[in-house]
């Protein structure tokens, strides 16, 4: 016989297990509920048996349980809770596709901004690479017209006037010029056609964070000397972006290097010594001297 410690309900069997007091039942009696106490705080599960006149307090009995009912209840329970488990299942399946739908949108979003930041950093390095190489092509101009000047500038007998201080007349002159590569500086000296004295003189000193070049050093130099207005693209060449060969370098160590050659991705110092054009693009080393002689 199976019973459960609980409250019985009206037609259920009761077996007393722990009779109070003799008043008309004992232990071992078997009972049949017939009503139910009102529940308050002092009479919870006290139950009026059949045949019996007195009150059956909640203590003294333990409920009769059918086995066959208590099978039923359990097949009952059982399918409930398989009926449970399928919803679950049924639900953790929408979930889980919830998910991976999700999980798809955000893999795709971010493809998007991914391939979408990479144009643009594509788009930016493109536009930086064209800005480089026009100024670039500027300064190869600018360079090459001073070379051109320095002759342009002379007369047709193929000197240099000055003119005589204090005097109405002038003196024809060949052009010397001196470069000190350690100081950054060319001087142009206008010494006599006859007597190499010296009439004029000019000098240019570059800038310590521009790019030296003797020939931009020299024109600079030469019109000061000739008392003549120096253009404006002399003194705002643009800075070099490109290594050549030729060139002078130098790391952020502060050790300088001559650049014999270059190819598409390094540049070369002889003796098997190269570093990566990265250098110069990132900002790791700095051209300082494009003059190339």
């Amino acid at each position: 016989m199976k019973t459960e410690e609980r409250k019985a309900k009206i037609g259920e069997r009761i077996l007393i297990t722990n009779a109070y007091m003799n008043r008309g039942y004992k232990n071992g009696d078997i009972l049949t509920v017939k009503e139910s106490v009102p529940e308050d705080m002092y009479l919870v599960g006290h139950v009026y048996a059949e045949g019996i006149e007195c009150r059956i307090l909640d203590r003294e009995y333990k409920v009769i349980v059918d086995e066959n009912e208590m099978e039923a209840d359990n097949v009952g329970i059982i399918e409930k809770l398989q009926a449970e488990l399928f919803q679950t299942k049924d639900e953790l399946e929408a979930l889980k596709k919830r998910v991976d739908e999700l999980e798809t949108k955000q893999r795709v979003r971010k493809s998007f901004v991914e391939y979408r930041e990479m144009k643009t950093q594509k788009r930016h390095e493109k536009l930086k690479r064209r800005s480089q190489e026009k100024k670039q092509r500027k300064r190869d101009e600018i360079i090459e017209k001073a070379k051109q000047d320095i002759n342009n500038l002379r007369e047709k007998d193929g000197f240099y006037n000055v003119v005589a201080t204090g005097k109405s007349y002038r003196y024809a002159c060949n052009v010397e010029f001196i470069v000190d590569r350690e100081k950054r500086m060319v001087t142009a000296l206008l010494r006599g056609r006859d007597s190499n004295k010296i009439y004029a003189y000019g000098v240019a000193q570059c800038h310590p964070d521009d790019c030296f070049n003797i020939h931009l050093g020299k024109i600079i130099a030469l019109y000061k000397a000739l008392g003549l207005k120096i253009p404006y693209e002399y003194y705002n060449a643009p800075q070099p972006t490109k290594v050549k060969g030729g060139d002078i370098i130098q790391l952020k160590n502060g050790s300088t290097r001559k650049v014999l050659s270059v190819d598409e991705k390094c540049m070369y110092y002889g003796n098997g010594k190269f570093n990566s054009l990265k250098l110069i693009n990132d900002g790791r080393a700095k051209i300082i001297d494009d003059s190339r002689e």
